[in-house]
């Protein structure tokens, strides 16, 4: 029996009038109808009447796909498929090197990759869009189960306390995943080429910033290893000379230490000085724990959401039979929407009123330390639903938004990479289950993918972790994501720009569409 088709297709596929085999549904394509008229003087001639969706008769009529599509068999027709993974090719073997290079790259950013993975599975692994993004997800399932598996029990470098900033996660995921319901939904409104053209500025402004980011993190620490091996060379040379430590400002108390500490902006400690210091340690104390609850949160909302896309059929036909665009379909759409925005109102009101309690106790803030008061709450929640609505509608993943606004923010690199990883895990997972349940997955190069990029992951982290423990530069993490953000603005413009090149040879529609029809 072949492979099964590219989605899930009825009768009523078939005959629909297109233009081209990409308009057809999953695996059929677009043929002549041919029809033989007899003339007055018993003369025949093949009249085309119109081009329509039909079961595929050879090979070459599914070269539209990509070069390494048949037409295979299956129960109700014959389809174009990709063709199966054994026995492998040479395209095979080169686009699991490229995905491996990559997937390293992306796993010490802590970004998913996705804006490179689907251009080299287009490019490079001859698959369609409809295959390529469900497989990029696969690939950053298996990296973001093997970033959390790394990432999971690493330590805070400054304060006890995990690596990953569980607060950060659970104020900008859910927001971020209502963004992606508004994004889907201009997606399917706007033109190819002001996509491409929002996807082009996006990609660029973010480059640009987070590489002057990186830049600048690198001029920092330069400046600290040249601070740092003077204040050895004097101190080396005053130990030859018998210089006291008081002269050189090393016995001050710990002056210096304590006023890092210090928490900035409105966090005053002369608010409320009755609270002593034992809250301040019970507070520390409770954030040196791993909160499973703020875990059990996210969960919820990935099943939450999965389910809603399943109910209204997100990315294929409803399950519950609901028609696109009735009354009945938009309650389904957008009744997700308010219980996300909620979760972040109560989430933002349970930061607030932590940082409060902070303030009252004379909590140190720790260097990366994000300060929860309202505007600045207000601030990220409403940056994390515009990269959401950006995510969907330009068809990257949210940790190439997401990551570039936390290192805005002044989070740690460490922290970013490890928190980007971890809301990454989630997002791929409810993008996998919408995917496999309308039967787009491929498995055997699904499975291969998943394997490699665990296994891209694993050995980038630790190279990674290497690189800055030897070099102590944290800037590397950075300049992953930059060369990640990078590469997938010009591999993406230039499948986004031949998709398009196509479309206008087709004579294809390049106005705003209708999301109903």
């Amino acid at each position: 029996m072949g492979r099964k088709p590219m989605l899930l297709t009825s009768d009523e596929d078939l005959g629909v009038n297109c233009t081209s085999s990409l308009n057809c549904a999953g695996g059929l394509v677009c043929v002549a109808d041919n029809t033989t008229i007899t003339g007055s003087n018993d003369t025949t001639s093949n009249i085309t009447l119109s081009d329509t969706c039909q079961y595929c008769e050879n090979n070459t009529q599914c070269e539209v796909w990509g070069d390494l599509y048949e037409c295979n068999p299956s129960d109700s027709g014959h389809y174009c498929v990709h063709k199966d993974l054994w026995p492998l090719v040479a395209r095979d073997y080169l686009v699991t090197a490229l995905l491996l290079f990559g997937g390293m790259i992306a796993a010490g950013g802590g970004i998913g990759g996705g804006g490179v993975f689907i251009p080299v599975l287009i490019l490079v692994g001859g698959f369609s869009p409809k295959h390529a993004i469900p497989l990029s997800n696969l690939l950053i399932g298996g990296a973001s189960i093997a970033n959390y598996i790394q990432m999971g029990p690493k330590r805070h470098p400054l304060v006890d306390r995990p690596l990953i900033d569980y607060n950060i996660a659970l104020i900008m995921q859910p927001i971020a995943l209502a963004g992606t319901i508004l994004g889907v939904l201009f997606n399917q409104l706007f033109p190819d080429w002001l996509i491409l053209g929002l996807l082009i500025i996006v990609l660029v402004v973010s480059v640009w910033r987070t590489g002057a980011k990186a830049l600048g993190l690198h001029h920092k620490e330069e400046s600290e290893r040249q601070k740092l091996e003077y204040e050895e060379d004097k101190l080396l040379e005053n130990d030859t000379l018998g210089t006291n430590e008081d002269d050189l400002g090393l016995n001050n108390g710990g002056k210096e230490l304590r006023a890092i500490a210090t928490p900035d902006d409105d966090s005053s400690t002369d608010e409320n000085p009755v609270v002593t210091e034992l809250e301040a340690e019970k507070i520390a104390r409770k954030e040196s724990y791993t909160p499973w609850l703020k875990v059990a949160i996210l969960f919820g909302v990935l099943i939450l959401l999965v389910a809603q896309q399943v109910l209204v059929g997100g990315k294929g036909v409803s399950l519950i039979g609901v028609d696109k665009c009735t009354v009945g379909y938009w309650l389904l759409y957008w009744s997700v929407f308010p219980v996300l925005l909620l979760i972040t109102i109560l989430v933002g009101l349970h930061l607030v009123k932590i940082h409060r309690r902070k303030v009252a106790a004379s909590y140190n803030y720790t260097e990366g330390d994000i300060i929860w008061t309202p505007k600045r709450t207000i601030i990220i929640a409403s940056l994390s639903l515009g990269g959401g609505v950006l995510a969907s509608l330009l068809g990257i993943g949210g940790g190439m938004v997401l990551s570039p606004v936390m290192l805005e923010l002044g989070v740690l690199p460490g922290v970013t990479a490890a928190t980007a990883s971890y809301m990454i895990l989630f997002t791929s997972i409810a993008s996998l289950a919408q995917f496999a349940i309308i039967g787009l997955v491929i498995w055997d190069y699904g499975i291969l993918f998943t394997i490699i990029g665990f296994i891209a992951s694993l050995v980038g982290q630790t190279l990674l972790n290497w690189l800055v423990l030897k070099f102590n530069k944290k800037s590397y993490i950075v300049w992953c994501v930059v060369l990640i953000i990078a590469a997938s603005a010009v591999l993406l413009s230039v499948t986004g720009g031949m998709n398009l090149a196509t479309t206008i040879e087709n004579d294809g529609y390049i106005g705003f569409n209708s999301y109903c029809t």
